[in-house]
């Protein structure tokens, strides 16, 4: 049994509509985000990463994580490790 899991049953805010990437970065400071995880795979990194100039953001910090490429409690870990020492740099 895993406790202290807090399940969500959907995305928080979802948009779908042209353009709808170009509002992230005012989508983020509306909820008050100071650091962003950003979870990738490879090759969608590489495809996305033209389009996601909300990274340019100077007010948000961004961190980088290349998942290992399966959903599985070893690669929930390593994530719940990085946002620990995401927590402790201020």
């Amino acid at each position: 049994m895993v406790n202290g899991l807090k399940v969500k049953t959907g995305p928080q805010f979802y948009l779908y509509e042209e353009g709808g990437i170009s509002k992230v970065s005012d989508l983020l400071k509306s909820y008050g985000a100071k650091r962003v995880l950003v979870t990738h795979g490879t090759v969608s990194w590489e495809k996305a990463l033209p389009k996601l100039v909300f990274l340019n953001d100077e007010t948000i910090q961004f961190f980088y994580h290349r998942y290992s490429g399966e959903c599985s409690y070893a690669e929930a870990r390593r994530i719940a490790t990085i946002i620990k020492k995401m927590k402790s740099i201020s």
